[in-house]
């Protein structure tokens, strides 16, 4: 357990979780080595199993919630970019109807000019 960073400590504490905790005492501690099937009764037994299972049912809630939880952040993640990209094409299509306008302003300018142009040589 040692490799897994699990303590003592740890393991005491699910002893506890599951009233188990005398078991420990009762055969000798962490060192010693005895056959499960021989030294656990029927009801011990089945508290651990019962323990593992809920652990078991706990950590594959956590996965579907973490996993909701991805789907939910690439969402976003996805409706964020579009807003992005909705924004630079607006703002594109202002920028080019700006520009639009700026031509047709000129080019109305000049024919004004063009306009008053003829008109002086019209009056001569």
């Amino acid at each position: 357990m040692r490799r897994k960073r699990v303590s003592d400590a740890d393991l005491v504490k699910f002893l506890d979780e599951v009233q188990l905790t005398y078991i420990l005492e009762r055969e000798g501690g962490w060192d010693s080595v005895q056959d499960w099937m021989d030294v656990l009764s029927g009801g011990e037994k089945q508290r651990i199993a019962v323990s593992i299972i809920t652990l078991v049912i706990i950590l594959i809630t956590m996965l579907i919630m973490i996993r909701m939880l991805i789907i939910i952040l690439v969402k976003i993640i996805i409706m964020k970019i579009i807003l992005i990209i909705i924004i630079l094409i607006i703002e594109n299509d202002i920028d080019n109807n700006d520009i639009d306008n700026n031509s047709n302003n000129n080019n109305t300018a000049n024919n004004n000019n063009n306009m008053d142009d003829n008109n002086i040589y019209d009056r001569k």
